[in-house]
């Protein structure tokens, strides 16, 4: 493996930092008000960074690794609140989605998450379980064809501006020795019954990068919500981490014109 940056990599890194060059004049705006701009977000999704994790096949960019560490470089020394958020959507959501997900769920949520119409959002933390995320107390209980989950998330990155949030529930109890046992990834859609938020916490930074609690009460969902299998979402978990592909022949090239990047294979 060469993790050294090759010409195709720098290629979109610089077409995302000549991109990122016209954000300075709103930043300062942005950060008091504690919220991201819908037309930035809008516009990541007009230039395919909000895809670039997700595979060709999926309607993404198929990047590799060093392209996503590249791009969130550059839009982390413009602006972090906005690599943070974009980290979040495209690494840790997406990348879930593509590795676990349905052709039905990937068909149905990956262009949501591209589109720049929200920024995903992944709801693992608790009061009560932070670093010790399996300790997680939210459950969720089968009700006909679907289920019903209840509890509630803290700090939770992209919250108000996700139309999904990955979120794990515990389906039984916990076993002795598997502490683990039970814990299940739901993809659950903002607008479900039963799920509202927190307000947003008041932090020292990353003021743009909303932070807020995700509250389940009786939220339901289908049963096509479950990624993954029931009772093994701590792997999820524990794997949420981008997901990409190496962008091998792959050149990028950025229009100013039509503010969108676009690859070309060098090699048939």
């Amino acid at each position: 493996m060469n993790p050294a940056a090759g010409q195709t990599e720098r290629e979109l890194a610089d077409a995302v930092r000549d991109w990122a060059a016209g954000l300075d004049p709103r930043i300062d705006e942005a950060e008091r008000q504690g919220r991201l701009p819908t037309e930035i977000v809008q516009d990541l999704g007009k230039l395919g960074v909000l895809g670039m994790s997700v595979p060709e096949a999926d309607g993404g960019l198929g990047a590799s690794t060093v392209v996503f560490a590249l791009v969130l470089e550059e839009l982390a020394a413009a602006w972090p609140s906005l690599a943070v958020a974009v980290s979040v959507n495209s690494g840790i959501v997406a990348g879930s989605i593509v590795r676990h997900g349905t052709p039905e769920q990937r068909a149905r949520w990956l262009p949501r998450l591209m589109d720049g119409s929200g920024l995903g959002a992944f709801a693992l933390t608790e009061a009560s379980s932070g670093s010790d995320a399996a300790a997680l107390r939210t459950t969720a209980r089968r009700d006909g064809d679907g289920w019903v989950l209840s509890g509630r998330k803290e700090f939770i990155t992209n919250a108000k501006y996700a139309p999904l949030a990955i979120t794990f529930a515990r389906v039984g109890p916990a076993e002795a020795g598997r502490p683990h046992a039970g814990i299940t990834a739901f993809i659950v859609p903002a607008d479900a019954h039963g799920v509202s938020f927190g307000a947003s916490e008041q932090k020292m930074g990353l003021l743009a990068s909303d932070t807020s609690a995700l509250v389940l009460e009786d939220a339901r969902v289908g049963a096509d919500a479950v990624l993954g299998e029931v009772g093994r979402g701590f792997g999820i978990a524990l794997g949420g981490r981008p997901c990409h592909r190496r962008s091998g022949g792959q050149r990028y090239t950025y229009s100013p014109n039509t503010k969108s990047i676009h690859f070309r294979h060098s090699l048939p």
